[in-house]
């Protein structure tokens, strides 16, 4: 008869400690990956109140109908590179052409997680190319008469989807980047994320400075622009793994 191995339960202290190292991280994810948008809008304020109006609404649109949509999308990521991370699965090609996964950990194994990633940045994309094609190329003929027909007053409705404009390319960037974040989570690597916005935080305040006097309220669509750039080239540059 043979003899099973008891199950170790992890004591009280070693689940509350592994939960920490993981919220705690996250946590400072959240805060400082918001904080740049309200640095950005207390910039744009000092153009007046009309401009911090549209700002705001123009970031709320972007968050709700852009980024919203790819965090959404992203949270099946987490599921699924976790138990892909933790079985150690790989996937390879066999001798017929044909993808077969294994443990195996040769040279020729992709990490399932690895390929995850990359399927998901694919279907974001597909998704929010659409959007942001349509924030770029029709501000004029579909939201501002949008904005207008929900009772905004025509110049913020003016103003808005001028700013919506400026954001459109930063959505290509924040889908990268708002994918990475669950994945690098879900990988055990919490404090990339986190520091990663810390650092971008801290260049983002002087750029809004040296932009808004030199551009104005131009320099404001510049550094949206650019601050999705930030967060994405932060990333690669400490590749995850």
């Amino acid at each position: 008869m043979s003899s099973t191995s008891p199950i170790s339960v992890p004591s009280i202290s070693a689940i509350l400690k592994s939960t920490t190292s993981l919220a705690f991280p996250t946590t400072l994810t959240n805060i400082f990956s918001r904080m740049p948008y309200l640095t950005s809008l207390y910039f744009i304020g000092s153009f007046g109140t009309e401009s911090l109006a549209a700002g705001g609404l123009a970031s709320t649109i972007s968050n709700v109908s852009g980024v919203s949509v790819v965090v959404g999308l992203s949270s099946a990521l987490v599921t699924l590179v976790s138990q892909s991370k933790g079985s150690h699965i790989h996937r390879t090609s066999s001798t017929d052409g044909e993808e077969v996964t294994s443990s195996s950990t040769s040279s020729s194994a992709i990490p399932l997680p690895q390929i995850y990633l990359q399927r998901a940045i694919f279907l974001h994309f597909c998704v929010t190319l659409p959007i942001s094609t349509m924030w770029f190329c029709f501000p004029k003929t579909l939201i501002e008469p949008l904005l207008q027909t929900l009772g905004q007053r025509q110049q913020l409705s003016n103003e808005t989807s001028f700013y919506l404009q400026g954001l459109a390319p930063g959505l290509v960037f924040s889908t990268i980047y708002q994918t990475l974040i669950p994945y690098c989570q879900a990988l055990r690597l919490p404090n990339l994320p986190a520091v990663t916005s810390i650092i971008v935080l801290l260049f983002h305040i002087p750029i809004n400075i040296l932009f808004s006097e030199w551009f104005g309220v131009l320099g404001k669509l510049i550094d949206y622009r650019f601050r999705e750039r930030k967060m994405t080239t932060a990333y690669m540059l400490q590749r995850p793994s």
